[in-house]
């Protein structure tokens, strides 16, 4: 199940009878991360939820949509949408009136919302999870929804167990499995699949927090820092460790192999940056001597497709790879791999020179240079449809047209 979709079904799930309208705990900004431990396998992130509709309509698609000129194009979808959630009969009808509430409700979230994965049951008993949602001065206006939705629930309420604990109120779901529990800390409701989790989360920050280890630090300002939007971290180490006990040793071996026992951290990030979004994708390997990350595979990013891209482009992206390099790196790990991957490489590319009459291996890497971009974006001379275009920096201009109409007259 997705990380979001199990958050509302939990949400949905915990229908408190009543919850603590405050505590004695310093009201400061939530982050998760600061309450959970450095063996944390993974941790997903929506940050400033209060800020985004503001930062979005600063984007160039939120002017777009904005635009009284587009504003004929967006309203009849708009009102489609709308219409559709209020039909009887649709996509959609089946969805409880409850749920459709919850969701309203959420749009009331101020700060973060995230969702950490703790532990892995390898035998496939649910895994050990914690999720929190920041309300900021909200959060009593959420409590009110739920002690009323509670009440809606009718029978089905009476499944939740509400006790005092500690000065607070606390609510659990036992249904024979994991027991789900959930209460309030600061400004926000956080809820998990095991109570000592959540109770550790309540208490405080532990003494070797995943917010304070290097590793995350480093990742998080080099995915986006305090322009995040959202982040999506995976502490490599910690979930090789996990997962590797399943491993057979040719598996392990390949992983190996791969270098995937010298990342120390893996994060994507999406940011809100001038008037467009800003995509990172971060691998960290400090140290490695071994693997991919040590073949020469990549550049610095210079953005140097950037001026060659229209100004009303929606989208825009762009690889440092070096593609010249990047068949014999994936020969080298073919061999080291399993050679009889190798020898399956090469009789596919003898059987494209014998079916076109030109060695690609060969003949197509020496003139790539390293950079590829490529754009979307609205044609300028009008059109419902978007245009993309591939950038592909080349050594030898004259050469790779050459080459590529031999080619295409062999294919």
């Amino acid at each position: 199940m997705r990380p979001a979709i199990a958050l509302l079904t939990i949400c949905v799930v915990l229908m408190p009878l009543g919850m603590p309208r405050g505590h004695a705990e310093p009201i400061e900004p939530w982050t998760l991360e600061a309450r959970l431990p450095a063996s944390t396998l993974a941790l997903l992130t929506l940050e400033s939820l209060g800020t985004w509709e503001g930062r979005f309509e600063g984007t160039a698609i939120g002017q777009l949509i904005d635009d009284p000129e587009m504003q004929g194009f967006f309203e009849p979808l708009f009102e489609d949408v709308e219409a559709m959630m209020e039909e009887e009969e649709g996509p959609l009808s089946e969805v409880p009136p409850i749920v459709r509430q919850l969701l309203e409700k959420l749009q009331g979230l101020r700060g973060q919302a995230a969702v950490a994965l703790l532990d892995i049951d390898m035998e496939g008993d649910i895994p050990t999870m914690v999720a929190s949602l920041c309300f900021g001065d909200q959060l009593d206006d959420f409590v009110t929804f739920l002690n009323r939705m509670k009440a809606e629930l009718g029978e089905d309420g009476e499944a939740i167990q509400t006790f005092e604990r500690d000065g607070r109120t606390w609510w659990q779901v036992d249904s024979g499995g994991p027991v789900i529990s959930a209460t309030t800390v600061n400004t926000a409701f956080v809820i998990g699949t095991d109570p000592e989790v959540v109770s550790g989360v309540v208490a405080g920050a532990p003494s070797a927090s995943l917010a304070e280890t290097a590793s995350f630090r480093s990742i998080r300002a080099r995915a986006g820092g305090d322009a995040l939007g959202m982040l999506l971290y995976a502490n490599v180490p910690h979930l090789v460790e996990a997962v590797g006990q399943e491993m057979d040793d040719k598996t392990r071996n390949i992983a190996n192999l791969l270098g995937l026992d010298e990342i120390t951290g893996a994060a994507y990030g999406m940011s809100f940056v001038g008037d467009g979004f800003y995509e990172t994708m971060v691998i960290e390997t400090p140290a490695a001597d071994h693997g991919l990350t040590t073949h020469d595979l990549f550049e610095p990013m210079r953005q140097e497709a950037l001026a060659m891209v229209p100004a009303n482009a929606f989208y825009y992206g762009e690889s440092s790879l070096k593609l010249g390099q990047l068949l014999p790196t994936v020969r080298s790990v073919m061999r080291d791999i399993d050679p009889s991957m190798l020898e399956q490489l090469d009789d596919g590319l003898r059987h494209v020179k014998d079916s076109i009459g030109v060695d690609v291996a060969e003949e197509l890497p020496p003139m790539l240079a390293n950079r590829f971009a490529a754009y979307a974006a609205m044609p300028e001379s009008g059109g419902m449809f978007p245009e993309l275009a591939m950038l592909m920096k080349v050594k030898d201009q004259a050469g790779i047209e050459a080459l590529m109409t031999r080619i295409m007259n062999g294919a």
